[in-house]
C-alpha cells in the first residue's frame, strides 16, 4: 500500500510541474512575441512621426512588412527597387535567402553562389549608404551620417538619431533645397484706414476666444509650445505640431494665410490651401485647421 500511495505521490508531482512548465512555456512564448512585436511597431510609430513631417499621409505603411521599406523609400525620395538592397528588411532577407536557394538547385559550384552572395551583401551596404545620405541631408544632418547606418557597432546611433528625428520639434524636413523660403505674395500696398485685426475662435477648444493681430505679426497655430502662438493639445492629432500662420495686413485690410500641415488648412467652403504658399483670404472669411471642429473668422 506504501509503495501505491508513493507512487500517486510521484505521478502528482510530475502532474504538477508539467504544468508549471506548460505554463511557462506559454509565458516564454508571449515574452518572445512581445519582445518582437513591440520594437517593431515602435520602430514604425518612429518612422510615421518621421514620414508625417515630410507631408506623406498613408500611416498605415510603416507599421506592414514590405509597406514599410516602400514607406522609406517615399521619405529618402529613392526608387521603390532600392527596397531589394535596403538593410536587413523583410524583402532583403527573403529575396537572399531565395537567391542562394537557387543557386544551390541550378549549380553544383558552392563557390559560385559564395560570390554572388558576398557580392550582394557589398551591394546591399552600398545602396543602404547611399540611401541614408539622402534621409539624414533631408532632415538637416551631415550626409556623412549615414555611416552609422552600415557600420555595426554604431546601430544603436542610427537609433538614437531616428527617435530624435521622429519626436524633435527642431528638426524638419528640408528636402534637396534646404530650409523653404517666405512665399507669401508681395500685395502692393493700398491705403485703408483699417488699424486693427482679431482672430475669434468659431469651434474647438478655442471657441468664443479673440486674439488681436497687429499689423505684420505672424500669428502662428499648432502643437508645438515652442513656435505657436494659438498652441492646441498634444493628443488633437488633426492639428499638426505647426500647423498654419496668419497675418493680418494693414495695407490692403486682408489676412495672409499660410499652411504647413499635412492635414490642410481650408476655407469655409472646403476650399484646402496649398501647403507652403501665402493665400491672401479677404477679411472676415473664416478657416478650419484639418476639420470643422477647429474653426476661427478672421475679423
Amino acid at each position: 500500500m506504501d509503495i501505491f500511495n508513493n507512487a500517486n505521490d510521484l505521478y502528482s508531482l510530475y502532474r504538477d510541474f508539467m504544468a508549471i512548465m506548460n505554463g511557462l512555456g506559454v509565458f516564454y512564448i508571449i515574452i518572445l512575441i512581445a519582445g518582437i512585436l513591440i520594437p517593431y511597431f515602435a520602430r514604425g510609430y518612429m518612422l510615421m512621426c518621421v514620414g508625417r513631417k515630410k507631408g506623406l499621409q498613408s500611416d498605415w505603411m510603416p507599421l506592414v512588412p514590405i509597406a514599410r521599406q516602400l514607406y522609406q523609400m517615399q521619405i529618402g525620395e529613392c526608387p521603390w527597387w532600392y527596397i531589394f538592397f535596403f538593410g536587413t528588411s523583410t524583402v532583403t532577407v527573403a529575396s537572399s535567402g531565395l537567391v542562394c536557394l537557387l543557386l544551390q538547385i541550378l549549380t553544383k559550384k558552392p563557390v559560385i553562389w559564395f560570390v554572388l552572395l558576398v557580392m550582394y551583401v557589398i551591394a546591399n551596404y552600398v545602396f543602404t549608404f547611399l540611401y541614408y545620405r539622402k534621409f539624414y541631408y533631408f532632415y538637416g544632418f551631415n550626409p556623412n551620417t549615414a555611416w552609422v547606418e552600415v557600420v555595426p557597432s554604431l546601430g544603436f546611433v542610427g537609433t538614437v538619431l531616428l527617435v530624435l528625428i521622429a519626436f524633435s520639434d527642431a528638426i524638419h524636413y528640408r528636402g534637396f533645397e534646404g530650409p523653404q523660403e517666405d512665399k507669401t505674395p508681395v500685395i502692393p500696398p493700398v491705403r485703408s484706414n483699417v488699424k486693427k485685426a482679431v482672430i475669434t475662435g468659431v469651434t474647438g477648444k478655442y471657441q468664443g476666444a479673440v486674439f488681436d493681430v497687429t499689423d505684420g505679426k505672424e500669428i502662428t497655430f499648432g502643437r508645438t509650445a515652442s513656435n505657436c502662438n494659438i498652441i492646441f493639445d498634444q493628443y488633437d492629432t488633426d492639428v499638426s505640431r505647426r500647423h498654419c500662420s496668419v497675418r493680418f495686413d494693414v495695407g490692403n485690410g486682408n489676412y495672409i494665410v499660410t499652411d504647413y500641415s499635412s492635414n490642410g488648412t481650408y476655407l469655409e467652403d472646403g476650399t484646402r490651401l496649398e501647403k507652403g504658399q501665402g493665400k491672401m483670404v479677404p477679411r472676415g472669411s473664416s478657416i478650419y485647421l484639418g476639420n470643422k471642429k477647429n474653426m476661427f473668422r478672421l475679423d
